[in-house]
């Protein structure tokens, strides 16, 4: 009877030490998984934040009456009223060009007014034509405008100009 108490004894003790074990190896795949599900939350949260960052550039092209931009030019807006998440506003005011510094959707738009019979322009992004703005045959004595607007989803370093 002793043998058997002993044997049964001990027996506890490996089945108590499995368990041990084996809650220890659940503790540490929990922990794991726990790891796993905050850092795809942190991606997520980035994500969500770098989706909701704004960028905004308001600026004009300042020019006298007998000022002429040449077909296939950039159009250099110096005259910059706002700018919020932005930050290489001096390239944008020397060039004409917009480089993204943020990935996701952009509004852009464009008016121009001329006093000549016809002017146009294009709005770019990496060299391909995306919208046009036109006007032509105007009244003597009047000036015309013409506009155009577009939404764009552009990627980091994407170009864009009028």
């Amino acid at each position: 009877m002793v043998y058997i108490e002993t044997r049964l004894e001990l027996n506890i003790d490996k089945l108590n030490v499995t368990t041990q074990n084996q809650i220890e190896q659940l503790d540490r795949t929990f922990k794991n998984y726990e790891k796993q599900q905050n850092k795809t939350l942190d991606l997520v949260m980035q994500q969500i934040h770098s989706n909701s960052l704004d960028v905004v550039i308001a600026a004009c092209h300042t020019s006298g009456p007998d000022t002429k931009l040449s077909t296939g030019t950039f159009i250099k807006f110096d005259n910059v009223k706002t700018v919020h998440g932005y930050s290489d506003v001096s390239s944008f005011t020397s060039t004409g060009q917009f480089k993204c510094e943020i990935s996701g959707f952009y509004f852009i738009s464009a008016f121009i007014a001329s006093d000549t019979d016809s002017a146009g322009f294009q709005i770019m992004k990496n060299s391909h034509t995306l919208a046009i703005g036109w006007h032509n045959q105007r009244p003597s004595g009047w000036s015309r405008s013409a506009s155009s607007f577009i939404a764009l989803d552009t990627q980091k370093d994407d170009n864009t100009w009028i």
